[in-house]
């Protein structure tokens, strides 16, 4: 609404009601685009994890005592893993290569201590329904393969060391994507980086003898192990 007002004879002065007028912040700024319309043809993944594993039938070298009256029934791992998926539209197929490490002593109250150091090498597929949303808010994964095994048992000055012959393994996991976090920091990371998700994950895995007789007994119960993913 407007008047004038007569505030002299030679000007005249018009009055505007001020227009109301409503802010907000629009967080949409910050939004990725939609995993199905970003994603690329292949995409590069990283993980990280830890878990831990029983080997139930590995004998070991200088003692009649079995795996877990050594060292224990769930003995830490660590798991450093890297593979590349070719998307499609709905899923992802690809491989996956990892080392792992783990490095035990003997259980207190043996009369002897061995100390025992695995690291499993492995290569294998890995099939990752990446696509099932708009987001991959949860990422079902299977993969298998073979792995072999680079071991040394050591009691005082004796050692038995080798790597024995592939043999198989697979797992099977869930991730969780973590973008929906903090939005804005995901959205810098995609455009800097090249970063298209981060996940925390949770897998179970087996390891399968090798099924030759000089070989140590490496299967494993099924074992748990959780860790971070990337995927740029």
């Amino acid at each position: 609404m407007a008047e004038n007002l007569d505030v002299n004879a030679d000007k005249d002065m018009i009055i505007v009601d001020p227009i109301p007028i409503k802010t907000k912040t629009n967080n949409s700024v910050y939004r990725l685009v939609d995993y199905n319309e970003r994603k690329t043809k292949w995409s590069t993944v990283f993980s990280l994890g830890y878990g831990q594993i029983n080997l139930p039938n590995f004998e070991t070298n200088f003692l009649v005592e079995n795996f877990t009256q050594v060292y224990g029934e769930k003995v830490p791992y660590y798991e450093l893993q890297y593979g590349m998926n070719r998307n499609f539209d709905y899923l992802a197929l690809g491989f996956e290569t990892g080392v792992g490490f783990l490095e035990s002593d003997a259980l207190e109250g043996l009369s002897d201590k061995p100390s025992l150091t695995l690291i499993p090498i492995k290569l294998g597929a890995r099939l990752s329904f990446n696509s099932l949303f708009s987001e991959p808010y949860v990422l079902p994964y299977v993969s298998a393969g073979g792995y072999i095994m680079v071991y040394e048992e050591q009691l005082n000055s004796s050692t038995s060391d080798g790597n024995a012959s592939v043999a198989g393994y697979y797992s099977a996991g869930l991730a969780f994507q973590l973008n929906w976090i903090d939005p804005k920091a995901s959205r810098v990371s995609f455009m800097q980086y090249g970063l298209q998700n981060s996940f925390v994950y949770i897998e179970a895995k087996q390891y399968l003898a090798s099924g030759q007789e000089q070989d140590p007994d490496f299967s494993s119960d099924p074992s748990i192990s959780a860790g971070l993913l990337l995927e740029l």
